[in-house]
């Protein structure tokens, strides 16, 4: 069990909930062919095997993300993650953050969004959420690959 404390305000993780919702599909979409890029292009059946694996396993793991940021108890404190939710959870949170690198800033360098050396209200603001968002998910892996 792996167990982290982070205090969240409830509208921040009512949004990040939304984000799974209403855009699963896009991040499911868009990372998956992500991924596949040139990793079996000799064989278009074998790719096309492969990237169906590669979807139904990160649509999974989205639906573990959901499932714990659910959880009453999530956000406002400390909060156990069973040993069957962490690794979906951290692969669900590399695919949340893949898309959002991709689809929603990718004029900014990587080294940027990692950092953090962004200026929030330089950002117009419907991007600000998601750069919130992308920063919280970096700073969640951290916390679950420290307890692992």
């Amino acid at each position: 069990m792996v167990k982290i404390n982070c205090k969240v305000p409830q509208s921040f993780l009512d949004g990040l909930k939304e984000v799974l919702r209403n855009h699963g599909d896009a991040v499911l979409d868009r990372t998956v062919s992500q991924m596949a890029v040139g990793a079996i292009e000799a064989d278009e059946d074998l790719q096309k095997i492969w990237q169906d694996s590669l979807l139904e396993s990160v649509e999974e793991d989205c639906a573990v993300l959901l499932k714990v940021l659910q959880k009453p108890n999530f956000g406002k404190g400390l909060c156990a993650l069973e040993e069957d939710e962490v690794e979906g959870v951290l692969r669900a949170i590399s695919a949340v953050r893949l898309f959002l690198r991709r689809a929603v800033f990718p004029e900014i360098p990587d080294s940027a969004l990692e950092q953090g050396d962004l200026a929030l209200a330089m950002l117009p603001q419907e991007r600000r959420f998601y750069l919130a968002a992308y920063v919280f998910f970096a700073g969640l892996q951290e916390l679950i690959l420290q307890q692992i």
